[in-house]
């Protein structure tokens, strides 16, 4: 119950938010919450050079291990980068959508990806630098932001309130992202099915509520359910079932889909404009777009199946 309620919460702030119009909803709380984000990352990074191991955790980030490159890791890691790239492709739909038809695409890509670069770096460091200043475990995965995290904060002083000020940063992440995510949804709904913007809202939301319940119940009373001994499903959870899906089949075909309408279907003096005045850079991106980065894709998705 307790799950299912956080969920709940969670799509109601959402609903809030979305169901305004842009520049009152999604527009004003990421011109908030981005800039807070930010701010606190910084402060949790002050505080990781302090009281942690800044050294350690530079050391983790930088620091190159050859012998450990393998190809089922870079499979891992052109997988990941695929799947942070996908969902971020989905929130640019969103924004791209809005943007004002004198902003040069190029120029903003690449502004975007430095910029996302740098603050994952930042967030990396923050991570670490608590981890390594604590002697814990830094090979946790996904579960080091919510296992090993809590206890390293648990032994610092004031760690209660830098736990605080911690999850609240991710939730703030996770709240900006639903609203980028859920947003595309709701504008299709209005436009296809003629609904009302909060019609629309309730509808959509409605639907991931119903969707996250097997996520939900996954991790309880359907436990031990399995769709299938043999194949793809073959001892999945409905949790790791729908995870699998989506990053290894959905993510990569619809991000080829993307790439080959915009390098293929889109004619070039549309496709020019677009990106921006510099021939050199739309001649690169073009062929990446038509050979390298389809190639690159199919090889992703033949590896996960």
């Amino acid at each position: 119950l307790m799950l299912i309620g956080h969920q709940l919460l969670f799509l109601v702030l959402l609903g809030l938010i979305l169901v305004r119009a842009l520049g009152a909803g999604l527009e004003r709380a990421n011109l908030i919450m981005i800039p807070a984000l930010i701010v606190m990352l910084v402060g949790i990074a002050v505080y990781g050079i302090i009281a942690g191991d800044a050294k350690a955790a530079l050391a983790y980030l930088f620091r190159p291990d050859f012998s450990a490159i393998t190809p089922a890791v870079l499979q891992a890691a052109i997988g990941q980068g695929f799947f942070s790239v996908g969902v971020g492709a989905a929130m640019l739909v969103t924004y791209g959508a809005y943007v004002d038809d004198k902003i040069d695409l190029g120029r903003a890509a690449i502004s975007i990806g430095l910029a996302d670069t740098a603050i994952a770096l930042l967030a990396g460091f923050c991570i670490f630098a608590i981890v390594f200043g604590q002697a814990l475990d830094p090979a946790q995965g996904p579960g080091l932001v919510f296992t090993t995290l809590p206890l390293a904060f648990a032994q610092l002083p004031g760690g209660t309130l830098l736990a605080l000020v911690f999850f609240i940063l991710v939730f703030f992440a996770a709240l900006t992202s639903g609203l980028s995510l859920a947003e595309a949804v709701i504008r299709w709904a209005e436009n296809a099915l003629r609904l009302t913007r909060t019609t629309a809202t309730i509808w959509v939301l409605g639907a991931l509520f119903l969707v996250g319940l097997a996520t939900v119940f996954s991790f309880n009373i359907w436990a031990d359910v399995r769709l299938g001994t043999t194949g793809l499903v073959a001892e999945k959870s409905l949790f790791d079932l729908k995870d699998y899906l989506t990053t290894a089949v959905l993510l990569p075909l619809g991000g080829l889909g993307i790439i080959l309408f915009a390098a293929w279907g889109l004619p070039k003096d549309m496709l020019r404009p677009a990106l921006g005045s510099s021939r050199l850079l739309f001649a690169v991106w073009l062929w990446l777009a038509r050979l390298v980065v389809p190639a690159g894709i199919l090889w992703i998705f033949w590896a996960n199946l």
